[in-house]
């Protein structure tokens, strides 16, 4: 069982059907697409891909997305500007 959140909301990858506010069988990658749509673009707060091969719905889920590696410190931008980022009311240095 794998659980992701995308902007708050939860993704739960699992092999059998849990009992969220939206469930969805895994059939391919497309299955994965949709949930991320319903995610992003509507009022679902949770959501649920299952399907018997687990390994295979997570590497699919993984090729989605753009490994980035981090290891915090500061980031610079080509312009060679700083990333900061407001939190709790303060500006503050992102923390990898």
């Amino acid at each position: 069982m794998y659980k992701v959140f995308v902007n708050e909301k939860k993704l739960l990858l699992s092999k059998q059907s849990e009992n969220l506010e939206k469930t969805l069988g895994y059939e391919n990658v497309t299955s994965l697409e949709i949930a991320l749509d319903l995610l992003e673009n509507t009022s679902v707060k949770e959501l649920n891909v299952f399907g018997e091969n687990i390994d295979e719905i997570w590497t699919e889920f993984q090729k989605l997305f753009r490994i980035i590696e981090a290891a915090g410190g500061i980031v610079n931008n080509p312009e060679g500007e700083i990333l900061f980022i407001k939190r709790l009311g303060k500006w503050d240095l992102p923390k990898g």
